[in-house]
């Protein structure tokens, strides 16, 4: 519940691709948007990326559908880890991370 009382901006339900490169590993991964915001998104990525909270990834948008935030569409954002969901992995066989955007998708 703390989670949601912390947004600043809208969130929208998109499913667009998303390439993550994990910065601490150099690591390039697949990963599928589950929503989105100006601030930052919900995604999910494969069980076995090495992903905590604090750490920096660099993130590829692919098309956006939501018509709010299609100026984000093939985007590279730099966005800081908030939180793993590993509990993702029961329901959806994924690791659920949220990120926040760091600086310009912001605005």
């Amino acid at each position: 519940m703390g989670e949601s009382e912390r947004r600043t901006q809208p969130r929208f339900p998109d499913t667009t691709r998303v390439q993550l490169n994990h910065i601490a590993t150099d690591r390039d991964i697949p990963a599928r948007c589950r929503d989105l915001s100006r601030s930052g998104m919900y995604l999910h990525v494969p069980a076995n990326t090495p992903v905590q909270a604090g750490q920096a990834v660099r993130l590829t948008l692919g098309l956006v559908a939501c018509e709010h935030l299609c100026d984000l569409s093939e985007q590279e954002l730099v966005a800081t880890i908030a939180r793993v969901d590993r509990e993702a992995l029961l329901a959806e066989g994924m690791v659920g991370i949220g990120v926040h955007f760091d600086g310009a998708a912001a605005s």
